[in-house]
This record gives C-alpha cells, structure tokens and sequence, in this order.
C-alpha cells in the first residue's frame, strides 16, 4: 500500500510538470506575431509529417513549417530569426547542439509515430547479385538495417554496404537517381519518389524535442 502512494505521487508529480511546460510552450506561443516551424527535409521525411502533426495542434492559420537539408540549417533558421521553432527528433545523434546551446531553450517534448520505415528499391531496379547491395539510410534508423534484411530471401549470403545520408527522404532520392541499391526509408519518401519496399514495414516511436529562442 504505501509503495501504491509513492507511486501515485511521482505520477502526480509528472503530471504537473508535463502541465507547466504545456503552459510555458503555449504562452511562447502567444508571444509571437508569426509561427514557422523548423524541421528536416526535404519532402516525405518524418520530421515533415511529424511539423504537419505539430501544425495541427497549434491550430493558427498563420503558422506554417518550413524544411531544410539539415537539422543544423533548420536550428540556424531559428537562431537568426527566419523561423521560430525547432522542431528535432530525440533519436538525432547530435541533439546535443540543441541542448546545449545558449542561445536555444527547450519549450516541450512530445510522443509522436513516424510513418512506416522499411527497405525500399526502385520499382524498375532489379538488385546486383555479383556485388555488394549499397544501402543508403539516415544514421538514426540506420540500426534496422539487419532488420529489415532478415526475412529477404538469401539475405544471409548477400554482403552489404551502408551509405549515410541526411534524412531518409534523401536516402529514398539517392535510391531512385540510382546511386544507391536500396534505402531504409518511410512510406511518405517511398510514395513521393516512386519506390517500393522489399521488406516487412514498422512505425517507430519517436519522442520530438522544440525548441525556441531564448
């Protein structure tokens, strides 16, 4: 019984922290005269889908979300005024310049899904067999590379090389200009550049960080 309490008062103890940095997001908000999100691109990407999502929660007609090559190009966008959040998945490897800098504060972090990732190949491209495959994926999802390999047909027998790239929309643009074999990518990249995946598809969980100047 007295473990049960504990519990619930670290329950209740979250819950009005989570509350106050909803107050301090929404009173950011408040603040400006225009709201543009900042966030990884180019099209199809999960930070795209994930600012759309965004988007539809502030729910002002003026707000929009623009998309750079870069997470860096996007928290620079921020830092020099052009846009006013920064929108970054946690899974980032270099987060840490968010966190870290100065002149940026953390507003709010929140669960989202992405849509469906999995290993996708130009739907006229048939795979070499005399060779390596060359993969391209962004370095976060980069880990479910063997994943999504495990259930291909000889995939025990085919050696494979990695390609890092910006964003998984990139890695679905390399894919089809034929630079690259296949890519671990998401069902938003695979619809616009006109590929197909290979393998079985997951969404990934994903908790998002925003970021606004401070």
């Amino acid at each position: 019984m007295i473990r049960r309490v504990e519990v619930s008062k670290s329950l209740r103890t979250l819950e009005e922290n989570f509350t106050k940095q909803l107050e301090r997001f929404y009173n950011y908000l408040n603040s400006l005269q225009k709201i543009d999100i900042a966030t990884l691109g180019p099209q199809g990407t999960s930070s795209e889908a994930t600012g759309a999502y965004l988007l539809s929660l502030i729910n002002k007609e003026s707000a929009s979300c623009s998309i750079y090559p870069s997470y860096e190009r996007a928290m620079n966008s921020v830092l020099s005024g052009i846009s006013d959040l920064l929108l970054i998945a946690n899974a980032y490897y270099k987060i840490d310049k968010a966190y870290m800098c100065p002149r940026l504060k953390l507003l709010t972090s929140f669960e989202y899904a992405t849509p469906c990732y999995g290993l996708a190949k130009r739907i006229d491209c048939q795979l070499p067999k005399e060779r390596p495959w060359k993969i391209a994926t962004h370095h976060a999802p980069s880990s479910l590379v063997p994943h999504f390999l495990e259930n291909l047909e000889n995939h025990a027998l085919q050696d494979y090389e990695i390609t890092l790239v910006e964003s998984t929309s990139k890695a679905a643009i390399d894919t089809q200009r034929g630079n690259v074999d296949l890519c671990i990518t998401n069902s938003n990249s695979v619809q616009a550049y006109n590929l197909q995946f290979i393998s079985a598809t997951r969404p990934i969980t994903m908790v998002w960080s925003v970021f606004g100047r401070g």
